[in-house]
This record gives C-alpha cells, structure tokens and sequence, in this order.
C-alpha cells in the first residue's frame, strides 16, 4: 500500500480546478508512465517484456511505428532484421519465433531483403510498409504508377507486415491481460488474483478514510467505533511531508478536501453498483464477476485465453486473405475486409491458431496452464515437446478455449463491430478490445464505411448489349389489350 501511496503527488493548488488538474497528472504518470502515445509506440515495439509497459496504453493495441524510427531501421539492415523477428515474439525465445513465422508462411529473412530492395526504390514507401501504416502506402501508390515488378514486390511486403503487426496486437492484448491480473503499485491492492472490484473498492475505502479524518466521528458516513482499516494504512508522515512542501496546513486544506469528497464518493458508489451488475459475469451470477480476475471481468466474462484464441482464429482468417486486403483496388479491400469481418470462425483444431495461442501464453500471458517459455534462471524451453503433450490425447493445445470463443463469443458481434478508428480519441469498445484491428492497419477507416450500393463492382471483360427496355403500361377496361400485343 506504500508503493502507491509513494506515487501520488498532492500538488500545492487545493481549489476543485488545481484538485482535478492534479488527479489528472497523476492518472498520467501512475497509468501512462508519463509517455506520451508517440512515445509509448516507439517504446512498445522494441520492448521484451511487454508486461513492463504502462497499462493506461496498454488498453488500446492499435500501435503504429513512428515515421523516424522507421527511417533508423533504413540505416539499420540488423536492426530491421530484429524488429521484424520481435513482431513474431516480443520476448526473445527463439523456438518460438520460428515456431510462428512457420505456422503464418513469413520468412523473415527473405522479408527483410525485400524491404531493403523497397528502401533502395523509394525511401518513403519503404517507411510506410515497415511502420505498419498501409493506408499511406496506398496512398503513395495512387500518387503515382508503380512498374509491375515493383508493385508485386510491395504488395508482397505490405501482406507480410499486416500478418505481423496483428500478431504483435495478439501480444500486446496478452500483456495486457497479465499485467491486470498481476496487479501493481499503479493498483491500490495487493490481492491474488487481481479482482476488478479492488479499483473501486480501495478507492473509495481511501474516500471514506479522508472523512473520517476530516469530518470527525460525528459527521463520518462510517459507523461509529473504530476507524476503517485503510485508515491505518495510510503513510502518516508521507502525507505530512507533503503538506509541508504547499506551505498550507491541514486545517486550511481541510474545506476544500471535504468539498471534494461527497462527488468522489458518489462516483465510486456508483461505479461499484455497475461492477455488481449480472451481466458482467460469464454465468449470470453478480458474485462471480467480484472473484473474476481483472481481465476476465473488464471483458465482461470472458478469460484471457478465451480472449488470445478468438483473436488467433481471425488472424487465420485474416491469413487467409492478405492478398486481397493489400490488392490495389481499394474496392477489393473493402470486399476483402467485409468478408473476413463476416466469415465463421475456423475449427478448433486449426494448427495455425494452436501455435500463434501457445506460444503466445507461453512466452507474453505466462499462462503456466499452457506450458513455461522460460525457466526460472531466464533460460529457454523447449516448446514443440510441451505442445506436443496436448496432442497425445487426440486434441490440439488450448482446444477448450478455441472451443468456448467459437461457442460463447457472438458471431453477429463479429460481424456488426464498428471501424477501429484512426484516431486514438475513438475508444475501442467491446469486442475490439480483443479483436485484431487489420481496418486499422490499412486505413479503411479514413474514408466513408462500405455498403452494398456505394462499393464499386467488378466490371466484365467486355460491354454488355445493349437490352430493350419496355414502359410499363397498366391494362384497364379502357386498354385490355397488354403492351406489344397486335389484333
């Protein structure tokens, strides 16, 4: 309870505006590091431990790699040699790595050399295609026509990279799962598992602390008697050290704290009521979702590994059409997008979606259900053994959870979820928080959504006649005759 204490900064401004600024400051530096997005995705994608990130970012897995860093990897042949391997698997087990470049069809080092042969063309389609922003890569194109021979060998560059980046968005969506339910000095808790009730609850145990400080026995909202536990918690001389430091004593801060309170209570009562609500809870029952784990519960019910198999099973699905989703026709795109948002997910026996799950348990979530990546000397396992015990029984590892995402995850949410937006300012909500975001990667969101009427067809080889067209004429008592019909 120290270490998060230890982090908050009072500040010196103790009106309702420089109280909010404060709280502001703090959520920056406690949840977001104090790094910026553009800081946070330069970090992120050279990061081995992606669990040691801040998990304000974290919530959001739409990463992209600034233009600068791109253009230092154009310098860098090694450098972009690693950068594409860590795509494959942030934390550094090689068995793992080949494990998922064999099972998505990417050889790396052939995709390095093309990239380079890219950057030798043109230095800015080169930074496009390695910073994950295939919209600008379109866009160039259109700017001007490409030779056959380079555009097959973008388009090329441009499926792999897709396939890759959302294989990186299937580990940031892991490490956010194990950081939640790990917890940490940004969590005012030190439960195991980590429960989402524990946000609210330390919160608002802290609340009623500060009145029954405040305001005395006689006006605390808080029985009679002894004072809440989380009162005695409290870091005495860290909050008069503090106090000391604004130059204002505890009387003269105290109006302004105690006008404060009552909202803040209010919002935590509320927020508690809303964590109590059924249908957060996988079976219907409210008093599971307070025993769930933090990333179960926020994903109203559904576990992490339920979470990491949905999103495998689209990324085969997405494997399956990189060629058109990077076609140059953007009417093709938008087909190919529409299709795979609608597509039934495969079997749960796909071997693809088996090693993509494994080895991200393993080595991202720590999942010790599915197997160890590393010893606890940091040394690698071996994984195809570990895997290969899944299989002596007839199934495929993780097959009850690609069960569960087939069965409990609605198709009709897969096919109705809105565009993950451009800009960051557009939350993702409900199942995209778990969902790999290619719309995202390749900029369908930038322009008007598609329909039916409004995406171009294709047109046939050659023009079609010329077809007569009638005017319709109603037959009456004054015209029986039906049109074309000569007495």
């Amino acid at each position: 309870m120290d270490d998060f204490f230890s982090q908050i900064h009072p500040g010196s401004d103790f009106s309702h505006d420089g109280l909010a600024q404060t709280v502001q400051e703090n959520i920056s530096r406690i949840l977001f590091g104090n790094l910026s997005r553009r800081d946070f995705e330069a970090r992120a994608l050279f990061e081995e431990n992606l669990t040691e990130l801040p998990i304000g970012h974290l919530m959001d897995h739409r990463v992209q790699m600034p233009k600068e860093v791109a253009l230092e990897l154009a310098r860098d042949e090694s450098s972009l040699g690693a950068f594409l391997e860590r795509l494959l698997c942030a934390r550094p087990h090689s068995e793992g790595r080949e494990m998922v470049a064999q099972a998505l069809g990417i050889n790396s080092a052939e995709l390095r050399q093309d990239l380079i042969k890219l950057r030798d063309v043109d230095l800015n389609l080169f930074s496009s295609v390695v910073s994950g922003c295939l919209g600008q890569s379109f866009d160039e194109i259109t700017k001007r026509p490409l030779p056959a021979d380079l555009w097959k060998l973008m388009q090329s560059c441009m499926a792999d990279m897709l396939i890759l980046y959302c294989m990186f968005e299937i580990q940031l969506i892991a490490a956010r799962a194990a950081k939640l339910n790990r917890g940490g000095p940004w969590l005012p808790t030190h439960h195991s598992p980590v429960v989402v009730s524990d946000f609210v609850e330390g919160m608002s145990a802290i609340t009623q602390a500060a009145q029954y400080r405040f305001s005395g026995l006689d006006k605390s909202p808080l029985p009679k008697g002894r004072p809440p536990i989380i009162a005695s918690l409290m870091n005495e001389k860290f909050a008069k050290d503090r106090l000391i430091l604004t130059g204002r004593t505890e009387a003269e801060v105290a109006p302004d704290i105690l006008d404060l309170l009552p909202s803040l209570q209010a919002k935590f009562d509320m927020a508690e009521k809303m964590l109590g609500n059924p249908k957060l809870a996988s079976d219907g029952q409210g008093e599971t979702s307070q025993r769930e784990h933090a990333s179960t519960a926020i994903e109203g019910g559904v576990r992490a590994g339920v979470q990491l198999a949905f999103a495998a099973l689209r990324l085969v699905n997405l494997l399956e059409r990189k060629e058109a989703l990077t076609d140059l026709s953007l009417a093709q795109r938008r087909l190919a997008f529409r299709s795979w948002r609608k597509v039934k997910l495969p079997p749960k026996t796909n071997p693809i979606a088996e090693v993509v799950l494994f080895v991200t348990r393993c080595a991202i979530l720590m999942d010790v259900q599915a197997g160890q990546a590393f010893n606890s000397d940091g040394k690698q396992t071996l994984l195809e053994p570990q895997m290969a015990n899944f299989r002596k029984g007839g199934s495929v590892a993780g097959e009850d959870l690609f069960k569960t995402a087939k069965e409990d995850i609605p198709y009709k949410e897969t096919d109705a979820r809105p565009m993950a937006y451009q800009k960051l300012e557009h939350e993702l909500r409900g199942i995209q928080r778990f969902d790999i975001l290619p719309d995202y990667r390749l900029g369908l969101t930038a322009l008007s959504p598609p329909t039916r009427r409004s995406t171009p067809q294709r047109t046939r080889g050659y023009e079609p006649r010329n077809r007569t067209k009638y005017k319709r004429i109603p037959r009456s008592r004054s015209n029986p005759v039906k049109p074309g019909y000569r007495r």
